[in-house]
């Protein structure tokens, strides 16, 4: 009874290893091409540039739809983001302190253009982003750092999800 199972789980072996499913672990290798990034920062944010750049380089390598190149003649696409309209809002107030707000919420806007290397617009479009940072207590200020990256990654967040969704 064993010399018979033996040779039938090798054929079912090699039957499913030629005609199983073909799933793979990890990011498809299917690039839409090279691209070149652009960040402007016309914002009243001037630290948040640098900060956007870092994280959208950041999440286009993570989905793997395009590869970042640095050479804009080589590239298959240029993305330009333009930062705009950043605003920062109280959010929240301590019953205690009426002076100063405990919590705050800045958002920021930016328009995005995907063009191909022949100059054609691909997509155009404006993401959004915001955060919150609060006072721990009366005494100390919110740590705004953790915001402003808190607020360049949704923004990258968003842009990165405008890309793929324009490579679709």
């Amino acid at each position: 009874m064993t010399k018979a199972v033996v040779p039938a789980l090798v054929l079912l072996a090699i039957f499913f290893n030629l005609f199983g499913c073909s799933y793979r672990l990890g990011t498809t290798n299917s690039s839409q091409g090279t691209l070149h990034l652009v960040v402007r920062n016309d914002s009243l944010a001037p630290q948040l540039g640098s900060l956007v750049d870092q994280e959208i380089r950041k999440y286009l390598l993570r989905f793997g739809q395009y590869k970042i190149i640095k050479a804009r003649k080589e590239a298959d696409f240029f993305l330009k983001v333009t930062l705009k309209s950043y605003e920062k809002f109280p959010e929240s107030y301590r019953a205690e302190d009426t002076l100063l707000a405990s919590g705050f919420r800045m958002s920021i806007q930016a328009d995005l253009e995907l063009s191909s290397k022949h100059g054609s617009v691909l997509l155009e479009s404006t993401s959004n982003g915001s955060s919150s940072v609060f006072r721990e207590d009366i005494s100390t200020l919110p740590r705004k750092k953790q915001a402003m990256q808190a607020l360049a990654s949704d923004l990258a967040y968003q842009v990165s999800l405008s890309l793929l969704n324009a490579a679709l």
